[in-house]
C-alpha cells in the first residue's frame, strides 16, 4: 500500500494554524520552495526531521541560494527599499505597457538587488521568469505572515480591553483559554484572499515547479478556494468535465501553535488512527490510477469517517478546536501535475481545506 502524500499548492511554507491541520491525515506533506534551505534553518525544523513534511526544491539556486536568502532577509527588514523594488520586478512582466518602458528597468532592477556580475544571467528569459517566480512567492510569504502577525496583535488587544472592562465592573473570573476562539477572532481580522493575487501566486508557482515537475504525485491540497478554481477551470477546458466532489473529510479548525506539541499531537493521531488513515491512503491512491473510473459516493465506507471523527474527538475535541473539512474533488483523465509540464497518465484529487 503507498502512503498518503499531499503537494502543497501554490504556498511554499506551513508556519500558522490555518495551515497545521492539513497535517494529521497525510503521511507527508511535500512543499515546493523558492530555494534551498540553509542547513540551520533545515536543522530546526522539526515539521521536517520527523517526516511530517518534505520540502522539494525544483529550481535550486546553487552558488545564487544564500544570496537570495540574505536578500528576502533584507526585505523584511528594509521593506521601504527592497520591497519596492521587487514589486516593481515581479509585476513589471504583467502590468507594464511595452510603448512606455519603465525608467527603472528589469535588468537595472536585478543589477542593484543581485549584483552586477548577475546581469547577464538575468538577461536570459527562463533564467529571469524563474526569479520574478522566487521574488513573487518570498514576498507573498512575507506578506501572509505580517497578516497574520498583525490580526493576532489586534485580538489580543481586543482581549485586553475586554479583560480592562470585566475588571472595571468587577469580574475576576480567569477566562479559559479556548484556541478556536482565538483562531475565529484572528480569521475575522484576516483580509479575505483576492483571487486575482492567488492567480499571480499559482502562476509563479508553476513557473517554479515546470523546471523539473514530480513524479507520481497526483494528490494536491490547498488552503485557497481560489487556487483551486485555476485547476478546475484547466481541467474542464482540456476535458469538458466538471470537478467531481466525491468525498469531504473533518479535521480540527485550529490544533494550536507550538510546532513541538503540534508535532507530537500529530504523530499521537496518526498512530492512533493508522487503520483508518490507511484505508483513505489506499481509496486516494486508487482513484489516482489511470485506469479508475468516476467513483461514486461515498468513496469511503462512512464506518471508517465515523471512527476517524471519533478518534479526532478524543485529541481535538470539536468545542475547544472546532471543526473545518477537506473537501475531494476527483479530476478524471487530468492530473493538476499536466499544468507543471508532467505527462503522466493518472486521475487527479485536488483536496480544499475550508
Amino acid at each position: 500500500m503507498k502512503n498518503l502524500k499531499f503537494l502543497y499548492y501554490p504556498d511554499t511554507i506551513i508556519y500558522s494554524e490555518t495551515q497545521f491541520p492539513l497535517l494529521l491525515l497525510c503521511d507527508t506533506l511535500h512543499i515546493v520552495k523558492t530555494a534551498e534551505q540553509d542547513k540551520e534553518t533545515l536543522s530546526s525544523d522539526i515539521f521536517s526531521q520527523q517526516g511530517i513534511c518534505q520540502e522539494y526544491t525544483p529550481a535550486p539556486l546553487g552558488d545564487d541560494a544564500e544570496r537570495f536568502r540574505h536578500l528576502i532577509r533584507d526585505v523584511k527588514l528594509r521593506k521601504d527599499d527592497y520591497a519596492e523594488q521587487l514589486s516593481n520586478l515581479t509585476l513589471s512582466e504583467m502590468v507594464r505597457d511595452k510603448k512606455k518602458e519603465n525608467t527603472e528597468s528589469r535588468p537595472a532592477i536585478l543589477s542593484t538587488l543581485l549584483g552586477n556580475d548577475a546581469i547577464s544571467k538575468a538577461e536570459d528569459k527562463k533564467i529571469n521568469a524563474l526569479w520574478n517566480a522566487r521574488f513573487l512567492l518570498a514576498l507573498s510569504e512575507i506578506s501572509d505572515m505580517e497578516e497574520e502577525e498583525l490580526a493576532g496583535h489586534l485580538n489580543f488587544f481586543t482581549n485586553q480591553e475586554l479583560d480592562m472592562f470585566k475588571a472595571l465592573h468587577g469580574g475576576d473570573e480567569e477566562p479559559e483559554d479556548n484556541p478556536l476562539e482565538e483562531l475565529m477572532n484572528i480569521q475575522q481580522k484576516l483580509i479575505k484572499p483576492n483571487p486575482k493575487i492567488i492567480a499571480k501566486r499559482a502562476k509563479a508557482w508553476f513557473t517554479l515547479l515546470s523546471e523539473k515537475p514530480l513524479k507520481n504525485m497526483h494528490i494536491w491540497a490547498t488552503r485557497y478556494e481560489e487556487a483551486a478554481d485555476i485547476i478546475f477551470e484547466t481541467y474542464e477546458k482540456e476535458t469538458g468535465e466538471s470537478p467531481f466532489l466525491c468525498e469531504k473529510i473533518s479535521l480540527p479548525a485550529s490544533i494550536g501553535r507550538d510546532e513541538k506539541t503540534i508535532a507530537d499531537g500529530i504523530l499521537k493521531i496518526r498512530k492512533d488512527a493508522d487503520k483508518e488513515r490507511k484505508e483513505i491512503a489506499s481509496i486516494f491512491n486508487h482513484l489516482t490510477s489511470p485506469d479508475t473510473e468516476k467513483p461514486s459516493r461515498p468513496i469511503i465506507n462512512p464506518a471508517i469517517l465515523d471512527k476517524w471523527d471519533t478518534i479526532l474527538e478524543s485529541h481535538f475535541p470539536e468545542v475547544q478546536h472546532g471543526r473545518k473539512h477537506l473537501y475531494i474533488y476527483f479530476l478524471g483523465n487530468f492530473s493538476p501535475m499536466q499544468m507543471a509540464g508532467n505527462t503522466e497518465d493518472a486521475n487527479g484529487l485536488v483536496c480544499i481545506l475550508k
